[in-house]
């Protein structure tokens, strides 16, 4: 394995991912991933790196193809796919992890954002108010845990 693609292979497991624009490396990485030393490895390595980058079989293409794959699931076939899915809601002005059922609870403990699966999502879906899933929405924040039942009270009661 080349210098490059061995660096290129490290910053993937320090969850570092980089894409070109052009001539451009573009760099995606956690915050405080990159120390000094990295971003002179990088710099140094640039033109080998973005030829590394253009190596990996259109990976674009492959993200563009999941993406679509996604958003044409119902939600059945979300549950049992065994997906992590990051999405940004403009109704919650949030970001949330939307998760396959079948997802081991290890792969998900660690994230900060709020975490709904399938089953959740299908609840949230009957409940059809927006005000109502962002009050949801809110207590989930606060509190965790799993929406397990929603019942909307009728307002003549």
């Amino acid at each position: 394995m080349t210098e490059p693609a061995a660096f290129l292979e490290r910053l993937k497991g320090l969850g570092v991912h980089l894409s070109c624009r052009g001539d451009r490396l573009r760099i995606d990485a956690p915050k405080g991933t990159l120390d000094e030393a990295l971003r002179e490895k990088i710099k140094q390595l640039k033109q080998s790196l973005l030829l590394e980058v253009t190596k990996e079989p259109l990976a674009s293409e492959a993200r563009s193809d999941r993406i679509a794959s996604v958003a044409s699931m119902n939600l059945c076939d979300f549950a049992q796919a065994g997906l992590v899915v990051r999405v940004w809601s403009d109704l919650l002005q949030s970001e949330v992890l939307f998760v396959s059922d079948n997802v081991d609870e290890e792969r998900i403990r660690t994230s900060e954002l709020p975490v709904y699966r399938a089953h959740e999502l299908e609840k949230l879906h009957s409940f059809g108010s927006p005000r109502g899933i962002q009050a949801v929405h809110h207590i989930k924040k606060i509190f965790g845990g799993e929406v397990s039942r929603i019942d909307e009270e009728s307002d003549d009661e």
